[in-house]
């Protein structure tokens, strides 16, 4: 189990000596070659860094690792996610493929450093970078979300019936939390239908369609920490 560093914390030197990152929260670095952090995630997790690099010139990689990745193989390793960085505030993303404690490695400078020389995919991108410079990011993650329709009504005989909606939110992160918004979609036009919080992973609202014809709904799930996920659902004819 690794050990949150502490906000404004830089990067260990090694993956064994790394803690974990603490999400939300401002992280410096740069004095060094190599950045390691730790990060407990999902498959499909998405992970969204505002990072600011503080000085020209220079150009430098965000690595993503596995958690099999240690000090011993790392040359050997390869990373599932990668993004260049250059000077300046900018954002960025990364995603992860697995389940467990992954390593961030932040890697800034020349090829004359014996650490980047051991790991292959460094040599050519940084070829150019030729100074350490200080760092700064904050992370946070969205875990991935899917959302789908439960049993729904085909055939209303009346506009004044009601329809019964609900829709099933997962992740393989856990339970979801959040909001639903269900719309009606006439052409290219969503109406507004309902809202509901999730229960238990799931969101229900019982509405009327108020017209007739046939029409599709949607719905669109948004919550902290949780990608947006949305999904349609069959045709209801309504008499």
């Amino acid at each position: 189990m690794s050990i949150a560093a502490p906000a404004g914390a830089t990067g260990a030197s090694s993956i064994a000596t790394a803690s974990e990152l603490p999400l939300g929260s401002l992280v410096v670095g740069g004095g060094q070659p190599i950045d390691f952090y730790r990060l407990d995630l999902s498959a499909g997790d998405q992970i969204d860094i505002a990072y600011d690099m503080l000085s020209q010139p220079n150009c430098g990689y965000l690595y993503l690792f596995e958690p099999a990745t240690t000090d011993f193989n790392f040359a050997e390793a390869k990373a599932v996610s990668s993004v260049n960085v250059a000077p300046g505030q900018q954002s960025v993303t990364l995603t992860s493929s697995f389940n467990g404690l992954g390593t961030l490695a932040d890697a800034i400078d020349g090829p004359n450093s014996s650490q980047l020389r051991g790991y292959a995919p460094l040599q050519t991108p940084l070829l150019n970078c030729s100074v350490v410079t200080p760092f700064s990011l904050t992370a946070t993650v969205e875990h991935l979300t899917q959302v789908s329709f439960g049993s729904l009504s085909g055939h209303l005989s009346s506009p004044r019936e009601r329809l019964r909606l609900k829709a099933h939110v997962q992740s393989p992160a856990g339970t979801p939390i959040g909001t639903c918004l269900f719309e009606r979609l006439e052409g290219s036009l969503p109406v507004r239908a309902a809202q509901a919080s999730t229960r238990n992973g799931v969101c229900e609202a019982s509405i009327r369609a108020n017209t007739t014809g046939s029409f599709v709904y949607r719905v669109t799930f948004t919550g902290v920490g949780w990608q947006a996920a949305r999904a349609t659902s069959r045709t209801v004819n309504v008499r």
